[in-house]
């Protein structure tokens, strides 16, 4: 689909990425100041219909930037994934009907220029009926997973995650390597949790 890297002061408005055989969008390198709204990775059915093959949204390396009102549906692999980034805010987002979660944010351990997840927050985001892939195989809503002992901080305000037959699990952490901390705020999240090594859960 849009692939950049080292982008910045850039806005992006009403895009649809779809039917790509990977990602739909793709920003890497070290990338900066990036306000996209409004814009849809995926479509109304699954790939070749619809969604791409790969990650709806993959975002890294990118600090101080925001995504508002965009979505991810139908993808055959994360709706959104969001590996160290710092100062990212996703404002009223969605991530419905994709193969694996819906959001998952990572630290990873081929880092370059930010090695941690910091300042991430969201908003009044959305999960509905992820997991296609494998019944409760994934987190219909946000899994937080950490490397080379890199930490992850994370918000969630006023998110809901709908759960359906096929996904019961709402969160997976996995802060193995690398604490976790996740601070949630009036959200409506009833499903399962999974968690293993340093989490941290701030319930505000």
């Amino acid at each position: 689909g849009l692939y950049s890297e080292n982008l910045y002061m850039c806005s992006l408005s009403n895009m649809e990425s779809w039917n790509n055989t990977g990602r739909g969008f793709y920003f890497g390198g070290y990338s900066t100041s990036i306000n996209a709204k409004r814009c849809w990775a995926g479509g109304d059915a699954a790939y070749p219909s619809g969604g791409n093959q790969s990650d709806g949204w993959h975002i890294e390396d990118t600090v101080y930037s925001v995504f508002e009102s965009c979505s991810s549906d139908w993808n055959n692999g994360i709706g959104w994934l969001l590996q160290n980034v710092n100062g990212i805010s996703l404002i009223g987002c969605g991530s419905e009907s994709n193969k694996k979660e819906g959001f998952v944010a990572e630290t990873t351990a081929a880092a370059a220029a930010i090695n941690s997840v910091s300042g991430l927050k969201f908003t009044s985001c959305f999960g509905y009926n992820n997991s296609q892939l494998t019944v409760d195989g994934y987190a219909n809503f946000l899994r937080i997973t950490t490397a080379a002992s890199r930490p992850a901080k994370v918000t969630v305000d006023t998110a809901v995650s709908l759960l359906t037959a096929s996904t019961v699990k709402d969160y997976v952490f996995a802060g193995t390597s690398g604490a976790i901390d996740i601070y949630e705020i009036n959200n409506n999240i009833t499903g399962t949790v999974t968690s293993s090594g340093t989490v941290t859960r701030h319930i505000l």
